[in-house]
Formats: C-alpha cells, sequence, structure tokens
C-alpha cells in the first residue's frame, strides 16, 4: 500500500473536521471534470488507483486516526484539509500536521481561531482561505439574494466573481467553495474553469 501511495502521480486530498463531507463534494465538484478523481470514506486501496489518480478522502479526526496518519506519512505532497473542528481536536491536528512529508499542503480557513494556532513545519505549506486580509484567496463583497450567493474571490490582487445558488447559509458554502479553489490551484487548475465548474454543479443546491 505504502508503495502505491509513493507514486508522484498519486494525490491524495485528506479532509477532516466537522464540514468534511460537504467540504469533500464540493472539492470533487470542481476537480472532477479535470482528473479521474474519487471521493472515499477509507484509505485508498490496489483496485481504487486502477481507475483513479486523485481521491479525496473525508475521515474522521478520532475515529480514523490511525489511517489519517498513516496516509499522510505515506503520500507524495499530500494536501490536507481542516475544516471547522473541534477544540477537542486540536492536539490531533497538530500531530498530523507534524508527520506530513516534504512539499505537502496544508489548507485551513484563516477566519478561524482555532485553526490560526496550527503551526506548520518546514515541510507542509500553509494556504488560507477567508475573509480575513491575511488569506491568500480572499472572499469579499459577499451578497446574499432568494435565489443565489454571489462574492468576489482576490488572489494576488486579481478579483474573480463567484456565483453560486442561494441556500440558508451563504457564508459556510462560500468557505466550502474557496477551500475547492485552493484544491484546484494547488493541482494546476485554471481558477476561472474552477468557477465554471462550481457554477455549473447542481450539487451546490444541496449544500
Amino acid at each position: 500500500m505504502e508503495f502505491i501511495l509513493k507514486n508522484k502521480k498519486t494525490s491524495l486530498i485528506i479532509v477532516v473536521g466537522e464540514k468534511r463531507n460537504i467540504f469533500s463534494e464540493v472539492i470533487f465538484s470542481a476537480i472532477k471534470s479535470s482528473f479521474p478523481t474519487k471521493k472515499l470514506l477509507r484509505r485508498p486501496n490496489y483496485f481504487d488507483v486502477l481507475s483513479s489518480n486523485v481521491f479525496i478522502i473525508s475521515l474522521d479526526i478520532k475515529k480514523d486516526y490511525k489511517d489519517l496518519k498513516f496516509l499522510l506519512k505515506s503520500s507524495v505532497s499530500p494536501i490536507l484539509v481542516l475544516s471547522k473542528l473541534d477544540e477537542k481536536d486540536f492536539l490531533a491536528i497538530q500531530g498530523l500536521v507534524e508527520v506530513m512529508p516534504k512539499e505537502s499542503f496544508l489548507v485551513i480557513n484563516s477566519d478561524d481561531s482555532l485553526l490560526k494556532k496550527v503551526k506548520s513545519t518546514e515541510n507542509c505549506k500553509i494556504v488560507k482561505f477567508g475573509f480575513d486580509d491575511l488569506a491568500d484567496f480572499k472572499a469579499s463583497d459577499l451578497n446574499e439574494t432568494n435565489d443565489s450567493v454571489n462574492f468576489k474571490m482576490n488572489y494576488r490582487g486579481s478579483f474573480v466573481p463567484i456565483w453560486l445558488p442561494s441556500n440558508l447559509d451563504g457564508r459556510e458554502k462560500v468557505y466550502a467553495v474557496l477551500s475547492a479553489v485552493c484544491i484546484s490551484n494547488i493541482l494546476g487548475m485554471n481558477i476561472i474553469q474552477t468557477a465554471s465548474n462550481l457554477k455549473n454543479s447542481n450539487l451546490l443546491d444541496k449544500v
């Protein structure tokens, strides 16, 4: 199994936290047209790798901690996405970050005061999203109507408009979308194409 994960063509996107399933679904919608992608609620096996080379893995920080640690230690350039966390899970998350290999990525919500406390290592690059000025992918001008949610996303001085179907909690939907944009950017996708993929996805009606 470790040999499979060491394959540079295999990309692991591991999502943890209270909103992990929502984040996973939105990330999947953003990248599935560009990469053979598979969603999993467990570690990938040999047969999974035969059909996909990008895996979005949603795991529980408590129940699946051993699997999480194994996957992060054994992979090439894994991406760990932190959605909303319980304060009790902080030490476990810090433990995962400390075993991440070189050229790995940690994707976090810079608006979350608990996540801001997570300390990176020299092996791991932090990519931040949110409404905070320190975010790498910053949302602004959030506008919610009965039919849609729209906002501007600022990345390196350029603004990209994002339009989404409406729901009861537009801000939470924005966080999921921003995490997906972070992932697609890490994988080398064009941000405008990512925004188009998300706009055309009926999944966001359900998030």
